[in-house]
């Protein structure tokens, strides 16, 4: 799963378009499930429709199979009024969870006893310009839900880590900061229900050995 900002820089929407797609082709490669996070950047010049044609989705918040965990992707790239983010039509600063998407995570948490991770681009435990603005209202449904294993996030191109009413926040470092290999940063997590979750970090990304959720 990559956490948004598939693409970046980009002259012409078309080339924006193409790149996501030889990007998504690479990723596909790998032979296993892949899923998808919108970032801020992927929408510079498109609109959502455009970047999820060129990744084979047609939703941006959406649950998916992982291993004993529900994963839940979720999508913060909307302004104060709900609209959602397009073609540069946006303060990167300004990102909102809409309230249907908030009812939608509420439901989908109480819908099934599986523990959840969650997966977001903008941070959930953020009050400066990288946090979702509304996000006291997410942690409240998470927290309230009690199936919430982790939240797994990016944006903040440094990282970090962080621990709001026993759920463990996971900032992943940018890939974006300049050209590869000097800037490259990925990790492999390894979790089961009830047990430590470990991140191991792999060239920027530092690596985190965390109890999980009280869930």
């Amino acid at each position: 799963i990559e956490l948004g900002d598939f693409i970046d820089g980009q002259p012409t929407a078309e080339d924006e378009m193409a790149k996501a797609r030889e990007f998504d082709d690479l990723f596909s490669a790998l032979g296993i499930p892949r899923y998808h996070v919108l970032g801020n950047h992927d929408l510079a010049l498109l609109d959502k429709p455009a970047f999820l044609s060129c990744i084979g989705r047609n939703k941006s918040y959406y649950t998916f199979p992982c291993g004993p965990f529900r994963g839940i992707a979720l999508d913060a790239n909307f302004n104060r009024d709900e609209t959602p983010y397009a073609a540069g039509r946006f303060d990167w600063t300004q990102a909102y969870l809409p309230a249907q998407e908030l009812e939608w995570l509420e439901a989908e948490l109480a819908a099934s006893d599986t523990p959840a991770l969650i997966f977001i681009h903008q941070c959930l435990d953020d009050d400066g310009p990288h946090g979702v603005r509304n996000a006291p209202l997410a942690r409240g449904i998470l927290e309230k839900s009690r199936r919430v294993a982790a939240v797994l996030q990016g944006h903040k191109h440094s990282g970090g880590f962080s621990r709001i009413a026993g759920i463990p926040y996971f900032t992943l470092r940018a890939m974006v900061e300049g050209p590869f290999p000097g800037n490259n940063a990925f990790a492999i997590v390894e979790a089961a229900p009830g047990a430590r979750m470990r991140i191991t970090g792999f060239a920027n990304q530092p690596s985190f050995d965390e109890a999980a959720a009280t869930y």
